[in-house]
């Protein structure tokens, strides 16, 4: 029972240097996780001893990351690396490098268009902003870091999206109608298509208020050294100065996608060249 003469505390608790505890299975997955990573084709006798552990609990986590594809099994019954660490690996490795290579030519974007720029990725239906930067008279708009909108709402959506297979993208979006923002969005999926076709027609994606009344943007593929589309590059600014430069925002944003997608290792044309090397066909 607490001592009723001591004050009662106030505000956060003090931290600790005390460690906080883990998930035990979680702990124990990761442990031969890593274990098989250093040391591949070890059967499950030696995975066990390695990670103090029965045969029996690490054969059940060995069986837990066997159905997740992150381990897998030979015929001899030794195990190694699966697919799937290796594509998060890979992601990671990938969105670093990404934003090491485009943090500066984004901030160069910025100030030769004196608007606020962005860098994002297609997750699931979703365009997802990793970068962004301004000029100091840059006028700031919703775009933050972090920021999730919907792929079809957005100019950098539509840029990630716009290179995917037709049943790809019927099969991100759902069914109509989609979800819209303002009177401008596209609520329906054939229009939607419509929209991506012209995208790959001219190597660039827009976004006419179609996310937030007030706002209209630009955006651009950044292509890696394979040709694929990661990563969009856009700019924002408002509506009512969009007119006046559009020219001149289309090049500036279509030559930094492409020095990008050229610091990314790809070869290809230049980014006014990009028509359809992906059709929306099945």
């Amino acid at each position: 029972m607490a001592n009723p003469t001591q004050p009662r505390r106030r505000g956060p608790a003090p931290k600790s240097d005390q460690p906080k505890p883990l998930t035990r299975a979680l702990d124990r997955g990761l442990r031969i996780l890593a274990i098989i990573a250093d040391t591949p084709d070890l059967p499950l006798v030696e995975i066990a001893q390695r990670s103090d552990l029965s045969p029996a609990t690490a054969l059940r986590l060995l069986d837990t990351l066997r159905a997740h594809d992150f381990v897998l099994q030979d015929d001899g019954g030794r195990y190694q690396v699966g697919l799937k660490a290796f594509e998060v690996g890979s992601r990671f490795l990938s969105h670093t490098r990404l934003q090491e290579i485009c943090r500066p030519i984004l901030m160069r974007l910025a100030e030769e268009t004196d608007q606020t720029v962005s860098l994002a990725i297609l997750e699931n239906a979703d365009a997802v902003y990793v970068d962004s930067g301004e000029s100091q008279r840059s006028i700031r708009t919703a775009t933050r870091v972090g920021m999730r909108t919907p792929a079809h709402l957005s100019a950098s959506g539509k840029v990630l999206l716009a290179w995917l297979w037709e049943g790809r993208v019927r099969e991100l979006l759902g069914s109509d109608p989609l979800q819209t923002t303002t009177v401008n969005s596209l609520a329906s999926i054939d229009d939607v298509l419509k929209a991506l076709g012209a995208v790959r027609d001219s190597g660039i994606a827009h976004d006419r208020e179609e996310y937030e009344l007030g706002i209209s943007c630009l955006a651009a593929p950044i292509r890696d050294r394979s040709g694929t589309v990661v990563a969009a590059m856009s700019v924002s600014t408002l509506t009512g100065q969009f007119a006046a430069r559009e020219d001149d925002m289309t090049k500036a944003l279509h030559e930094a996608a492409h020095d990008a997608s050229r610091r990314m290792g790809w070869r290809g044309p230049q980014a006014n060249q990009e028509k359809s090397d992906a059709t929306l066909v099945d």
